[in-house]
This record gives structure tokens, C-alpha cells and sequence, in this order.
């Protein structure tokens, strides 16, 4: 890195999958002012930054579809420009040599994938549930069949006897 005295030249290159384009990827640069310079990369993904100032900057490249690790520029030394990124492995400050490697962190996901559609999925949802009781009442409960003793003793256990209200009517 070489530049005036109050300024520096960074250059680098971005990295990109096989079947991505380069060109399409920008760095950005946020100067220690807060001042964003945004950069266009050439056809294979290289770039240079001219004229910048001194001082702290945080680099980044950008590229639909890809996640980019942030770089700390540090251009207060007169003699070079020193480049380091924070390792998630280890969370701490790693050098990277000029000209800077960029290399994606990972592919980013914009939408959350879609769980198949399954049987099991469908019966336990609300109307799944609400259809199958309707089947089980319409086809299951008239097949059910209750012996005539049986349903006697019930209805007498129960006190339901088809007589009883007469019997309560006649005796008032």
C-alpha cells in the first residue's frame, strides 16, 4: 500500500462461488468519519481503493447471496495499511496480508425452507383432527353394536328408565 501522505491505497480481490460472477460483488468501506465509499469490482473480482484517508475503517465486500466477514482497516501507519478480521473460531484479531482475500463466510438464506407436506402433518392440524372425528362418527358409531341386555342394564344403572317419568307423573 502506497499512497500520499494523507492518504492510502488498499487493494484485493473478492472471491466468489464457481458459478457466481465477480463483477456483480462491491466493497464497502466505512470510514472512521463515517463516511461510506462503495466500490465496484472488475470482471474478476479485484478491486482497489483509492485517496482513502487515514485513520480506522471497517471493510466489507458484498455479493447477493453470500455472507462476508468484516474487515478492520487500520491506515494510520505511514508505511502500510495493516488489515485484520475477527476470527470466529478463536475471537480474536487475524491479519490479513495485502492484497486483501476476501472469501465468503458462508451463503445466506433469505427465506426459510418449507417443510414438506406429509400425511401426519395434515391429520394434526385442527381441521385434520375435526375431519376425523367426523369420519369416526359417521362410518365408526353406527357399526358399533350394543347387545339389547347390555343397553337394558346401562339404561337401568343410569337411572334412565324408560318408565320413570310416568311413574313420577302418576304418583303426585
Amino acid at each position: 500500500c502506497h499512497g500520499a501522505k494523507d492518504t492510502s491505497t488498499v487493494s484485493g480481490k473478492v472471491m466468489v462461488a464457481a458459478n457466481a460472477s465477480p463483477a456483480s460483488a462491491t466493497v464497502h468501506v466505512y470510514t472512521q468519519n463515517g463516511e461510506l465509499l462503495k466500490i465496484f469490482c472488475d470482471s474478476d473480482g479485484s478491486f482497489t481503493i483509492t485517496d482513502l484517508p487515514r485513520g480506522r475503517h471497517m471493510l466489507q465486500a458484498h455479493m447477493l447471496g453470500y455472507l462476508y466477514p468484516e474487515l478492520r482497516l487500520d491506515t494510520t501507519s505511514r508505511h502500510a495499511t495493516i488489515a485484520h478480521f475477527v476470527s470466529p473460531q478463536s475471537n480474536q484479531l487475524v491479519q490479513v496480508p495485502e492484497p486483501l482475500l476476501l472469501m465468503p463466510a458462508g451463503e445466506m438464506k433469505f427465506y426459510e425452507e418449507r417443510k414438506s407436506l406429509t400425511l401426519t402433518s395434515m391429520l394434526f392440524t385442527p381441521y385434520g383432527l375435526m375431519a376425523l372425528l367426523a369420519i369416526f362418527v359417521i362410518f365408526v358409531m353406527p357399526n358399533i353394536k350394543v347387545e339389547p341386555e347390555e343397553y337394558r342394564e346401562a339404561i337401568e344403572t343410569m337411572g334412565l328408565a324408560k318408565d320413570e317419568p310416568q311413574k313420577k307423573i302418576k304418583s303426585k
